[in-house]
């Protein structure tokens, strides 16, 4: 068992997972710290990502080595596995929530992977997600120069910078974008095909991402 153990304050309940391929979920008690009621999920896949639990949901890592990968969400009461979601490599640290996008109607969820080119991935989901049309993958950012493996969860500061290294021995600080980064972003879409969509999708994130002043200094829009 080589992930952290997560506390959830609704259910008074942890949750970690197993290098052999398991889900656990137990009750505590807060007095002796005696555990009861164990319950667990077969993933059939290795995992040692911290869970994070919020409104009946379990979010977490799995995979199988260097190669496939997934972050996956489970029902927090049952156990069952509800859907996963492909990354480029297999995630072994915990995620990073945020909620500040709920009012809209949708959780953000970041996360690293192991493999190259050792990025972020963001994962958005619906606040009561149950399947995988749920949620969507972004690749946010491709740490282009500094490609290597990863397997170091994300740190988030109060101004939104996300902080987190790979093997390449760097520490990066991957910032709210500017007005100018909004530019140069739709610049690199070129002609629209059927592959840019992910440019368009990153593009268009980090231009919802400005204040109404800067959105109106993209020249390009």
């Amino acid at each position: 068992q080589r992930s952290s153990i997560a506390y959830d304050s609704e259910s008074g309940r942890i949750y970690f997972t197993t290098k052999g391929g398991y889900l656990y979920s137990a009750e505590v008690d807060p007095q002796s710290g005696a555990l009861s009621d164990l319950k667990c999920t077969e993933l059939k896949m290795q995992s040692t990502s911290t869970p994070v639990v919020y409104q009946g949901r379990v979010y977490f890592g799995m995979g199988n080595g260097f190669g496939t990968g997934y972050l996956t969400v489970a029902d927090a009461e049952t156990m069952e596995l509800l859907f996963r979601v492909k990354m480029k490599g297999y995630p072994q640290g915990s995620v990073l929530l945020t909620t500040a996008y709920e009012t809209e109607g949708y959780l953000y969820l970041y996360m690293t992977y192991n493999n190259h080119p050792g990025g972020i991935s963001l994962i958005k989901v619906k606040k009561d997600c149950s399947k995988q049309a749920d949620a969507q993958l972004i690749e946010l950012y491709d740490a282009a120069g500094y490609e290597e493996y990863c397997i170091t969860s994300l740190i988030c500061d109060s101004e939104g910078t996300i902080y987190y290294k790979n093997d390449s021995g760097c520490i990066f600080a991957i910032a709210v974008p500017t007005y100018q980064n909004v530019i140069d972003l739709i610049n690199d879409i070129g002609t629209v095909s059927k592959e840019s969509e992910g440019k368009v999708i990153a593009a268009r994130a980090a231009y919802n991402a400005l204040d109404q002043a800067n959105q109106a200094k993209v020249s390009n829009y």
